[in-house]
């Protein structure tokens, strides 16, 4: 079912650029960067902390979470969908200067929204994956539990203390370097650096694991 949504969307997407792309050429490049973009942002940082907290969350109380971030991008790319569809009606109409049919304007946020549709899902499936092998051993799952947990507060920390003194930084109308830092801050940087930490700590507890078994062999 995920899967077959998601080609769905890639076939409108893609189709929609290619019918579109004769009369209006610049459509076929616009439609490439919608979609690298659409990967790009799924590996935000808020992407990867929600789908990995709500995964943990739903696992650790039996329910069904394989579906995680399908859902979350899902609701997360309409918003984005209404808001990219108004800009890309704005700028191709101005740089072609004729009116766009709507279907032509729809492309550009349905391909963004396949691309980040694309990895969200598959950022879901690999966390119950994880954490489904962490769970079948209790010390295994202790552990894993200690360091993610740890690693989701500091994460949420970070974020949230970041985000805050940038609205803070405008109210205030504030500058200097520290504000130059806090917003020139790359979320999609420190997304794929969540990713990491996320690998490194599944490592460690596949480590601590098989360090167990030999030891319980010796």
């Amino acid at each position: 079912m995920l899967c077959g949504a998601i080609a769905a969307l890639h076939a409108v997407g893609c189709g929609l650029t290619l019918y579109y792309a004769t009369p209006y050429p610049s459509l076929a490049g616009l439609g490439f960067a919608a979609y690298v973009l659409g990967l790009r942002h799924a590996f935000d940082a808020d992407h990867i902390a929600a789908v990995d907290d709500t995964v943990r969350y739903l696992l650790q109380r039996d329910k069904r979470s394989i579906g995680v971030g399908f859902f979350f991008s899902l609701g997360h790319s309409t918003i984005v969908l209404l808001m990219a569809s108004e800009i890309a009606l704005i700028a191709m109409a101005a740089a072609s200067g004729r009116a766009l049919p709507l279907p032509a304007v729809l492309s550009l946020p349905l391909l963004f929204a396949a691309g980040m549709l694309v990895l969200d899902t598959t950022d879901g499936v690999l966390m119950v994956q994880a954490y489904s092998w962490a769970l079948v051993d209790p010390l295994r799952k202790l552990f894993y539990n200690i360091v993610l947990t740890c690693l989701s507060v500091a994460v949420a920390l970070f974020i949230g203390t970041a985000e805050g003194l940038q609205v803070l930084a405008r109210l205030l109308n504030l500058h200097g370097r520290l504000v130059g830092i806090l917003n020139s801050l790359d979320y999609g940087f420190l997304g794929l650096l969540i990713v990491g930490l996320l690998l490194v700590a599944w490592g460690l507890s596949a480590l601590v694991s098989r360090s167990r078994r030999h030891l319980a062999r010796a």
